[in-house]
């Protein structure tokens, strides 16, 4: 494990996101996210070092952060196995405009 220091650390970073430094104009991992605060971030890395005032930066999980149905329209079917009754509290979608 390694603690790397920041003036701030973006809210947006979340635990779970992979850190990357650029060394020679090489993207290299630098490990997985597993503790962040204000000013650091705490990463899962085996990375003997990185260079002071490297340029960092940190990727987000594409599965979680991509859209998984995509189209005009979805069919969906839901069952209960289950011998009693159960509601459906809520039904919604998310869109957005895709650009070209």
């Amino acid at each position: 494990m390694a603690k790397y220091s920041f003036k701030e650390v973006p809210h947006n970073i979340s635990i779970g996101d992979v850190l990357y430094h650029e060394y020679a104009g090489e993207y290299v991992k630098v490990g997985k996210i597993i503790d962040k605060g204000k000013d650091f971030v705490e990463v899962d890395t085996n990375l003997v070092s990185v260079p002071n005032n490297s340029f960092m930066f940190v990727a987000k999980n594409t599965v979680a952060e991509s859209y998984g149905l995509k189209g005009y329209f979805a069919i969906v079917k839901l069952s209960n196995s289950d011998s009693n009754p159960v509601e459906l509290f809520a039904v919604n979608s998310e869109v957005s405009k895709s650009f070209p």
